[in-house]
């Protein structure tokens, strides 16, 4: 799996950043001509406009072979949102915006240095 690669001070982008999205909504007209609504969910596209500027050699060179890679914007890659909370649910692994390798194992309800049972385990 390709991935956008993280720069050296830890980030996945720079900023300033612009991010588009563009979804399509289908309507169905009923034979009472009522009409129903909803979200095409397999016609959602995110754009990314992302300057980078000041990159070092290492950088520079990860993004020249992610680009050959991919072929251009031929093939996918996976870029980690940054305008969005990373950190989603960071309190509770059992929910599903975390995907976990079937060898990994998680316990919850751990005791926590704030004398609750919040923490987790994972092996």
């Amino acid at each position: 799996m390709l991935v956008f690669p993280q720069l050296s001070s830890g980030a996945n982008v720079q900023y300033p950043l612009v991010r588009s999205d563009a979804s399509r909504t289908v309507i169905n007209t009923l034979a009472d001509g009522s009409t129903v609504k909803f979200e095409d969910v397999s016609a959602v596209r995110v754009h990314w406009a992302l300057q980078l500027n000041s990159l070092d050699g290492a950088e520079r060179l990860a993004l020249e072979e992610l680009f050959l890679a991919t072929e251009g914007q031929l093939n996918s890659f996976t870029l980690l949102d940054p305008a969005s909370n990373l950190l989603e649910w960071n309190e509770d692994f059992s929910k599903t915006a975390w995907v976990a390798d079937p060898l990994i194992g998680k316990t919850g309800s751990i005791a926590d240095p704030q004398g609750g049972t919040s923490a987790w385990t994972v092996t």
